[in-house]
C-alpha cells in the first residue's frame, strides 16, 4: 500500500503519482494499493480527478478528499507500505517525514534539497533525481526498505533540549 497524505497539491507530487500509476500496466498494478489521504486543493481538484478516473481502471485507489484527523493518519501510516512524498519544493522540511520515521516505513522523495539529505542520510527509502510521472512509476516497481532509523533517534525531544542547553 502507497500512501500519499496531507494537502494535495501540485507542488507536493500528487498530479504525477496518478499519471505515474497511468504509465503502468495493469499487470505491474494488480498488487498495489494507492491512497490519497487530505483536501483536495481547488487549484488542482479537476485535474486530480480528471487523472483519477482512469487511475481507478487500471489500480486500486482510495480517496479521502477531507482533512484527516490525526487518528486516521496513524492508523494509515501504521497499515501501509511505502510513503509517497515526491515533493518539488525540496527545500523546506516536511512532518511526513517525522511519521514515516516514526512508524518505520520507507518513502519515495525527491532527491534533492533538504529532503533529499534527511532520506539519504538516515536511508529512510528511494530519492528521485528527477521528480516525474516516469520516475515514480518505475519507484512504485522497486522493493522499497526502509534501513536504519536514525532520523526518529536523532530528534527525539530529550536531543533537542540537550542541543539548546549546551
Amino acid at each position: 500500500m502507497f500512501l500519499h497524505f496531507g494537502s494535495m497539491a501540485e507542488r507536493k507530487g500528487t498530479l504525477d503519482i496518478l499519471s505515474g500509476i497511468l504509465l503502468l500496466e495493469n499487470e505491474q498494478l494488480k498488487d498495489k494499493t494507492f491512497v490519497f489521504a487530505g483536501k483536495v486543493q481547488n487549484s488542482i481538484r479537476e485535474q486530480f480527478y480528471s487523472l483519477m478516473e482512469p487511475a481507478k481502471e487500471k489500480a486500486h485507489i482510495l480517496v479521502f478528499d477531507e482533512f484527516c484527523s490525526y487518528r486516521f493518519l496513524y492508523d494509515l501510516c501504521f497499515t501501509c507500505d511505502v510513503i509517497v512524498i515526491p515533493y518539488k519544493d525540496t527545500n523546506l522540511s516536511s512532518g511526513v517525514i517525522g511519521y514515516a520515521a516514526l512508524f518505520e516505513k520507507p518513502v519515495i522523495g525527491p532527491g534533492s534539497g533538504l529532503i533529499g539529505k534527511i532520506v539519504k542520510t538516515n536511508q529512510m527509502g528511494i530519492t528521485l533525481e528527477n521528480i516525474s510521472d516516469y520516475a515514480i512509476s518505475k519507484a512504485f516497481q522497486e522493493n522499497i526498505v526502509c534501513g536504519r532509523n536514525q532520523y526518529i533517534e536523532s530528534n527525539k525531544l530529550n536531543v533537542f533540549v540537550d542541543t539548546i542547553y549546551s
